[in-house]
């Protein structure tokens, strides 16, 4: 097969780059088109609605960003990469909400690029088979008609079946194709429909009947990791949709395989486990915003032993992960941190994008620890960046006012940091607190003032920001050994009494 491409660069240099990166003949790409600007590659890509298409982010007049946006409302599906020189988070997410493959930065590394490519192939080719395998299903088994009016069934014995099965088993159109062979009764008095993580088969066959095919399933496929939730006997669609599914989700705690009838599920006031539940959750979202890697391990260990053991409807459980989830998000929104910084890995980007192949008791705690682990590590960078900033800010600004009458509290108030925080903050810095610092740079001034001028110490006290001088007096000889007239006499070599004036 023949992939096409177009690229879309305001820059010859990076265009001819991209062009003469690699053989594209040779990985089966044509480049049908080249655009030098947003404009350009919107009229060539919507006249040659190429696979691929490679753009710049930053172009004249019209961005990346826009041209993809405005393709994308009028229908388009190519596969877009973005290409920029600039590593900014906001882009970043930018092209993530446009539902771009990645996003990768200049100097263009050709193992990235063509790591991204195979990537789009593939999706390309699954496409393609889901597509003739869809029309087929449809066509031959009249499940189009079902979807269409699914309101209410035919009089009879309905049950739902939501079956999870090892997604490597069933990724190709033959094995699907295999699958509906095995599963299909003899009468064609069903329906079966493939889902993002299972399959989905309405039957009125007898229970036993269903899941000795399920069983003749797991033989022919080679894998035991088979789980299927059973709805009970429903006269519509909307309950046996939201039982098997219910049932289905029992597949959480299931390591191998089994079944749950959803008529086994505890029908209880769950409102203290519901609340038991909230509280763990919060607990490790506090713990990630307090960067407290070792609690995190444990509230972790602890979450999951209390699963384990009262094992709650996993719907509950659902909800948790996806609030988990949002708060991830938020937080790495909140300190600049790129998806791209975080999600190494298949399963990784599965998590974050609330995947149901990350929902088993046995992947999903570890992939929580991984991921918020690394968001951690970042936070604490960005936090030891930002702190660096702002306490070399406040120092400064102390620098250039310790004669006024500024406290703690005030600043506090003008840099909006907690004045505990600030306190420890400043003493974890400069080594001393923050009233010691201060006075030693009001007795340093002070210090200049004796030396170089004939301003009485009364004076020096007022233009050092006391309004006491004899207070001033004795912070002075407490941090010098003697008094202010004593240090200005020492210094010329005199000799006097020791009136301060």
């Amino acid at each position: 097969m023949i992939y096409t491409m177009v690229v879309v660069d305001d820059e010859k240099y990076s265009r001819d780059s991209i062009v003469n990166i690699v053989d594209w003949n040779s990985y089966e790409i044509r480049i049908v088109g080249i655009a030098s600007s947003g404009e350009e590659g919107e009229k060539i890509i919507t006249s040659l609605r190429p696979d691929i298409v490679i753009t710049d982010i930053r172009m004249k007049r019209m961005s990346g960003i826009e041209m993809i946006q405005r393709l994308r409302a009028n229908g388009n599906e190519s596969f877009f990469v973005i290409i920029s020189a600039y590593e900014q988070f906001d882009y970043a997410k930018q092209a993530m909400e446009i539902d771009v493959v990645n996003y990768l930065i200049k100097p263009i590394k050709k193992a990235e690029l063509m790591k991204t490519i195979q990537k789009i192939k593939g999706e390309i080719q699954r496409k393609i088979n889901y597509g003739n395998f869809h029309d087929l299903l449809y066509s031959e088994h009249q499940i189009k008609e079902f979807e269409t009016n699914r309101a209410s069934l035919p009089k009879a014995d309905w049950r739902g079946y939501y079956i999870i099965i090892n997604s490597c088993c069933i990724s190709g159109v033959e094995d699907k194709i295999k699958v509906f062979d095995i599963l299909k009764a003899r009468n064609n008095c069903e329906y079966i429909s493939f889902v993002d993580d299972g399959i989905v088969l309405i039957s009125a066959e007898k229970v036993e009947n269903v899941l000795g095919r399920i069983e003749n399933l797991k033989s022919e496929m080679g894998d035991n990791r088979i789980f299927v939730g059973i709805s009970n006997i429903c006269a519509d669609y909307v309950n046996l949709n939201l039982q098997m599914y219910q049932a289905a989700r029992y597949s959480f705690y299931a390591k191998t395989s089994g079944e749950k009838f959803f008529c086994d599920i505890k029908n209880v006031d769950d409102r203290e486990i519901k609340k038991k539940l909230n509280q763990e959750a919060e607990k490790i979202i506090s713990t990630i915003q307090k960067c407290d890697r070792i609690q995190l391990s444990c509230e972790l260990c602890a979450f999951k032993e209390y699963i384990q053991r009262e094992q709650p409807n996993p719907v509950r459980i659902e909800m948790l992960y996806d609030k988990i989830v949002n708060k991830l998000n938020e937080l790495m929104e909140n300190c600049g941190i790129s998806m791209l910084d975080i999600v190494e890995s298949v399963d990784e980007h599965d998590f974050m994008n609330k995947s149901g192949n990350c929902f088993r008791i046995d992947i999903l705690f570890p992939l929580i620890e991984r991921i918020a682990v690394k968001i951690i590590n970042r936070i604490i960078e960005y936090r030891q960046k930002t702190e660096n900033s702002n306490i070399d800010e406040i120092i400064k600004y102390i620098d250039e006012h310790f004669t006024d009458d500024i406290t703690l509290m005030l600043l506090s108030k003008k840099f909006y940091i907690k004045q505990s925080y600030l306190s420890g903050l400043f003493k974890k810095k400069t080594g001393m607190n923050y009233l010691q610092y201060l006075t030693e740079k009001r007795i340093e001034k002070a210090k200049i003032l004796l030396v170089n001028t004939n301003m009485a110490v009364y004076e020096i006290a007022l233009e050092t920001g006391y309004s006491d001088p004899k207070y001033f007096s004795q912070l002075f000889r407490r941090l010098t050994g003697e008094t202010p007239q004593k240090y200005r006499n020492r210094i010329f070599g005199r000799s006097g009494t020791d009136t301060e004036n």
